[in-house]
């Protein structure tokens, strides 16, 4: 059986309604608005706008196992160089953090380097610099640069598009480590194009 609700309890539990509702929205209001501060509280630690669009691309330092390919080394020479810059590393914090990135054979042989340092009573390199140029020793011979240069020199475009001749140039120009100026560097290029860029390139008077 229905309850019958006489006018003056009606009223009531409309109100007792009505106050439950605005408690429920005033408790969901103060929940949102303080979400909202811890939000932008959160982002207030960080240094700039730039930094909170671009932290979760952040660049991830690569591991170097001793592969004995000297291409690969380079290249994560150069990851560990991006990542430095990227992070702004401090100089004192640099060979640490590298070698906690050596793992296997590298590992090994940076080991056997501080041995030898330390029984020769030989101060330890703290440098990322010296540090880079040891590992360069190991892993980058000589007659890799000399054979790196050969073929950037008889580098060519042919079927290559213009950006992928231009991608690969690069890759050499880097990888051969010297130094020359930039018009030795230009005539290098401009020697590897087809002939109807060759033309074009002459025409524009580049």
């Amino acid at each position: 059986m229905l309850k019958r609700i006489e006018p003056q309890e009606s009223v009531r539990i409309r109100h007792s309604k009505t106050n439950k509702y605005h408690k429920n929205n005033h408790y969901e209001q103060v929940h949102f608005e303080r979400h909202q501060y811890d939000y932008h509280l959160s982002y207030s630690k960080h240094d700039d706008f730039d930094e909170r669009v671009l932290s979760p691309n952040k660049i991830e330092a690569p591991t170097f196992d001793g592969h004995h390919d000297p291409w690969i080394f380079d290249i994560w020479i150069r990851d560990m160089d991006r990542f430095f810059e990227w992070h702004n590393l401090s100089d004192n914090r640099k060979d640490r953090f590298v070698k906690m990135k050596l793992i296997d054979e590298a590992k090994i042989y940076w080991r056997d380097i501080e041995y030898y340092l330390e029984m020769r009573g030989k101060p330890p390199i703290t440098n990322w610099i010296k540090m880079k140029q040891k590992l360069q020793e190991k892993y980058i011979p000589q007659s890799y640069r000399n054979k790196l240069l050969d073929q950037w020199n008889n580098l060519r475009q042919e079927n290559k598009s213009i950006n992928e001749y231009i991608t690969q140039f690069n890759d050499y120009m880097i990888g051969c480590v010297i130094r020359e100026n930039e018009a030795m560097t230009l005539r290098r290029f401009y020697k590897g194009l087809n002939d109807d860029l060759r033309r074009e390139v002459l025409f524009q008077g580049v």
